[in-house]
């Protein structure tokens, strides 16, 4: 029985035996081999930092996307507030200029947090001071990814939640919290640009998320993170939200570089039954309403299916396994771990006992879709606190870095109560409440002169890789490429120096937030959609105009969409205006020019033909022969069948990309050459000649 708390205002908990409603989702797109593309030598040298380990734990709350047939409501925009001013600003080179938390702040002083709130126990993260100082050959890492938490939905960072996660406040206010952290604007080219260093644009995955019944995922050669630390002796294990693709054993984790594997392949699950929403046939295949499970064990090579494991709430299910790896972890050898749990992502199904013990701190949360988040993310918290004891009870701790991050911003539409105020828009766009995150390093091998401070230089997810290998376990270039050649192709750069070490110098000036040229059907939109920053500049080109949205005080306000005026093309100073409110590109016209010039002459040419690939509904026959359990359904030495592109997309990928899937270097963009063009006559006018211009790669020009 569910039991109805009285704060819930009347309603009753979401029933937990429901079977969830289909889901438009949109569309997605990959290829089973991303095209070779000319490697060019890493211009970074690995710089090795004896003395510290990181087990890295990316917190993944990775959860699926939502559980009904979803009707338009419109809801009013909300007018941004004003930009931060100068004493408001946090700033360091390259870094974020959003106010962040004291880190050094007594969660035990915070009003919030009420006796009922049943916190978990503290756990004891003073470093050993004799580790700070000797050299872990083999550190453990442990990453941690959480799902769908925006910049105002973390605790420590957050407007209405600080009281959600305590132990998340308290653990990362004794580490390094990020400040300026970028993930993608949607799972899947998050999960991919986590686990191979590499922009989506360079692996075909720039294009939308995996949907179960879509025959495509991260390209087979692409080499990811675990296979680099297996070639090290590494025991390497995944649980949770997988979302790189599972249309045949090939793109499944026990083909990709992990040993071990306990939880679902598709973007998300119902918390309670497995089911995977976005599996689901309306009819269209099947006579009735039919969903599929989706929550497996996989072990030396083959999977089991998990039938007896329903009831249970899913981020138990995860973190209790979670913890049995760790207990049986061999202590003498490395461990990879990493989490990726489906919180808060859709559908908002909080445990029955946290609705229970977080009663009066739940109930401070006025707007319903919002309270249910909110419990999401304590239940998020609880995990995070008993995976950390799990890891020192286990003997593993002190050898261990906990790293920490969200994929991607917060889901405000479709009833997802997330929230990224004050930052523009949502999950899916390329603005920054879309792309920036929250994320945090957690470790005793840290050296306390650098803990219980903020990391304000830009990083982005596909920093991870370069940061671990080259950084945290000091390997040099020549020696990762001796493992793997294609390491040469990666984007991401090694931050460790700068974070822990006497590195002054920031090692990102610049990111690419995406480059896509597909609609939500997968047919070609008919332009390019991108984002760019470079120094304190962002360009944001042709991206759907969504305003920043506050948190709804009305409880029974349910967004499922949100007005949308136009496309934006726009320049912003994004040091200066985080919010992305002060279009700038009429004051700066060379500027404008600049970052045009640097799409077209630097990432158009080395970008992959997306490899989204429409529904194949030969799944189903494989699904409904096996119990109505989502698994793979083509072989790994055949080609999928899937429905035919819709003519538009063939006809610009056929003139714009090579038989590989390379970019034409004679194709040419007539919308941005024409921006181009239209900016020299400017700068003519103003008396500045072609010869007198920088050159896109210059520096000089990255700072206003």
């Amino acid at each position: 029985s569910n039991p109805i708390p009285p704060w819930w205002g009347g309603m009753e908990p979401m029933d937990n035996e429901a079977t969830p409603l289909v889901v438009s989702t949109g569309d997605a797109h990959d290829q089973a081999q991303t095209p070779d593309r000319s490697a060019s030598p890493r211009s970074h040298v690995a710089k090795a930092v004896a003395g510290f380990v990181i087990v890295a734990t990316l917190g993944v709350a990775a959860f699926a996307a939502t559980g009904g047939d979803i009707s338009s409501l419109a809801v009013q925009e909300t007018t941004s507030a004003a930009s931060l001013t100068a004493n408001n600003l946090h700033r360091a080179k390259g870094g974020s200029s959003l106010p962040n938390r004291d880190p050094m702040e007594d969660l035990a002083n915070r009003e919030e947090l009420e006796e009922d709130a049943a916190l978990p126990d503290h756990i004891d993260t003073e470093p050993a001071p004799q580790l700070t100082d000797q050299k872990v050959v083999n550190p453990h890492i442990v990453m941690v990814l959480m799902d769908d938490v925006g910049y105002n939905d973390l605790g420590y960072g957050s407007s209405d939640l600080h009281m959600m996660t305590p132990f998340i406040d308290d653990i990362s206010g004794q580490g390094i919290r990020f400040g300026a952290l970028y993930g993608q604007p949607i799972c899947t080219p998050a999960r991919a640009a986590l686990l191979t260093g590499k922009y989506p644009i360079h692996m075909q995955m720039q294009h939308w998320q995996v949907v179960p019944q879509e025959p495509w995922g991260l390209p087979t050669q692409e080499v990811v993170l675990p296979q680099y630390l297996q070639k090290l002796g590494y025991r390497t294990y995944s649980i949770g939200k997988w979302h790189l693709g599972h249309f045949n054993n090939a793109s499944t984790p026990l083909s990709r570089g992990f040993e071990y594997f306990y939880g679902f392949y598709s973007g998300g699950i119902d918390y309670l039954t497995n089911e995977s929403e976005e599996s689901c046939d309306n009819g269209t295949y099947h006579k009735n309403m039919t969903c599929y499970f989706d929550m497996w064990e996989g072990v030396d090579g083959s999977y089991t299916p998990q039938f007896d494991v329903a009831g249970t709430h899913n981020t138990y299910l995860l973190q209790q396994k979670a913890e049995a790896v760790l207990e049986s972890h061999p202590k003498d050898e490395p461990m990879f771990l990493y989490v990726s749990y489906p919180n808060a992502h859709l559908p908002l199904q909080v445990p029955d006992d946290i609705l229970i013990s977080h009663n009066t701190t739940l109930k401070k949360v006025p707007n319903l879709d919002r309270r249910k988040f909110a419990g999401l993310m304590v239940a998020l918290d609880q995990a995070i606190a008993n995976l950390t004891d799990a890891i020192k009870t286990s003997g593993l701790y002190d050898q261990t870095i906990l790293i920490v991050q969200s994929d991607n911003g917060g889901l405000i539409t479709e009833m997802g109560g997330g929230n990224n105020y004050p930052l523009r828009g949502e999950k899916k766009y390329i603005y920054e409440g879309g792309t920036r995150v929250h994320g945090f390093i957690h470790s005793p091998l840290i050296p306390k002169t650098k803990t219980q401070q903020w990391y304000n230089n830009m990083f982005h997810i596909s920093d991870w890789m370069p940061t671990i290998l080259e950084g945290i376990l000091g390997m040099q270039l020549n020696e990762i490429l001796a493992l793997y050649p294609e390491y040469v192709d990666i984007d991401g750069l090694n931050h460790w120096n700068a974070i822990v070490g006497d590195m002054d110098m920031a090692p990102r000036d610049e990111l690419l937030y995406n480059i896509d040229y597909l609609d939500s059907a997968g047919d070609y939109i008919g332009y390019y959609r991108a984002g760019l920053r470079v120094g304190d500049w962002k360009l944001v080109w042709n991206e759907k105009n969504l305003s920043s949205y506050e948190v709804s005080t009305d409880f029974n306000e349910h967004v499922m969409s949100v007005e949308i005026d136009g496309r934006v093309t726009a320049l912003y100073n994004i040091s200066a205006d985080p919010n992305e409110q002060f279009d700038l590109k009429s004051a700066y016209p060379m500027q404008m020019k600049k970052m045009l010039q640097k799409i077209v002459s630097k990432y158009l040419p080395s970008m992959t033909e997306s490899g989204f690939k429409s529904l194949d509904p030969g799944c189903y026959l494989t699904w409904d022969s096996h119990h109505k359990m989502m698994q793979p359904w083509v072989s790994d030495d055949k080609e999928s069948d899937y429905l035919a592109n819709a003519a538009a997309r063939d006809i610009f990928e056929d003139a714009t990309f090579d038989e590989q899937g390379l970019y034409n270097s004679l194709a040419v963009d007539v919308e941005i050459s024409s921006w181009i063009e239209d900016l020299s006559v400017q700068l003519r006018d103003m008396g500045i000649m072609e010869e007198d211009e920088p050159h896109w790669e210059d520096d000089w020009w990255k700072r206003p």
